[in-house]
């Protein structure tokens, strides 16, 4: 919108303004389709109040803030690097760390921002700087977006996440100074080069250091063979997961993190789990109230489940006093997963 506007205004010409609603259709007709589904289990189940509710607060909370996008990773490859975020302890955005656009793009963001300073006069820098600090305006802390939530919907949240699109501004003015390099170096080579190097240092610092994974393979191992013995026990059952989680969206339960029940779904063929039915509906209802302790192993068998998984890091210590109940009722020692953290008692 902003670029049909400032085109229709720098060309006094209604074309570009038709073609930037023709695109804003487009996106809006696309992001309709998307949420047909949505829309049909509000029309056959009603509206659910109880999830994705936003607050205006979030375009705050989830601000861009300059200083992320232009600051480095923590753990940077490079030392000078690392030790500068490190000095930098006053983030307030929940998602400060994950902003960084890069070397290249932070220079030429600087660059485009210069051409306002030092009055530079071009048509390019002008929509180079158009698209940028209205980007900026929009998403920054206390920006037009907050403004946005409160008038139109807070459904549209994490106005940070903007930052790939001025990387995208800034980067097309880096490769237009480059073209403009090319244009004057006698020896072509010179400049192939001079780009390969760039672009060595832009992967350099871009791309996150080497990190050893194999304390998550084994974890991956351990949990594949884990549920893969569930599925043999039970083909085809059903099972009930505790420490019960609300879906979607919550705090961690003690070492338990949001939507750590779905191990289930991605190891196994034929199961089915009790984890994933959306809060506020009536199946999340039954569940969340047959999770509670004491079990009533005889409502859970009613429900048909047949058998009980439990992620022991949902607990205080790791140690589910839930256990002592099972061994007593169902007479069975657990199947336990490798690594301990994880258990199942079949019904």
């Amino acid at each position: 919108m902003v670029a049909g506007v400032s085109a229709t205004l720098y060309q006094h010409s209604r074309r570009h303004l038709i073609s930037a609603f023709i695109l804003i259709g487009l996106v809006f007709t696309a992001l309709s389709i998307t949420a047909i589904p949505t829309l049909y289990g509000q029309l056959i189940q009603g509206k659910n109040h109880e999830v994705a509710r936003r607050s205006s607060v979030e375009s705050e909370l989830y601000g861009l803030k300059i200083v992320n996008i232009l600051l480095p990773f923590p753990n940077h490859r490079f030392g000078p690097f690392k030790h500068l975020r490190n000095k930098y302890q006053g983030s307030l955005s929940v998602e400060g760390s994950v902003e960084y656009i890069g070397l290249i793009s932070s220079l030429g963001l600087i660059g485009i921002i210069s051409s306002l300073l030092f009055l530079v006069k071009s048509p390019m820098y002008s929509k180079f700087l158009l698209l940028t600090i209205t980007g900026i305006l929009y998403a920054t802390l206390g920006g037009f977006s907050v403004f946005f939530a409160i008038l139109i919907s807070p459904q549209i949240r994490c106005p940070n996440r903007i930052s790939p699109y001025l990387a995208c501004f800034a980067l097309f003015w880096v490769a237009w100074h480059l073209q403009k390099i090319k244009n004057i170096i006698p020896k072509k080579w010179v400049f192939y080069i001079s780009l390969l190097l760039l672009l060595i240092i832009g992967l350099n610092d871009q791309i996150a250091p080497y990190m050893v994974f194999r304390p998550s393979k084994d974890a991956i191992d351990s949990d594949q063979k884990f549920i893969q013995a569930i599925e043999l026990q039970i083909p085809n059952g059903s099972v009930i997961q505790l420490p019960y989680l609300s879906f979607p969206e919550v705090p961690p339960v003690y070492d338990m993190t949001d939507y750590s029940h779905l191990r289930g779904y991605l190891f196994s063929n034929h199961l089915n789990w009790s984890y994933g039915a959306f809060r506020g509906r009536d199946a999340a209802k039954k569940i969340e109230a047959i999770s509670r302790e004491p079990l009533s192993l005889l409502k859970i068998r009613e429900m048909g489940y047949a058998g009980i998984y439990i992620d022991r890091y949902g607990y205080a210590n790791h140690q589910p006093t839930i256990e002592t109940q099972l061994q007593n009722e169902l007479k069975q020692k657990p199947l336990e997963s490798i690594n301990k953290r994880f258990c199942f008692y079949k019904l």
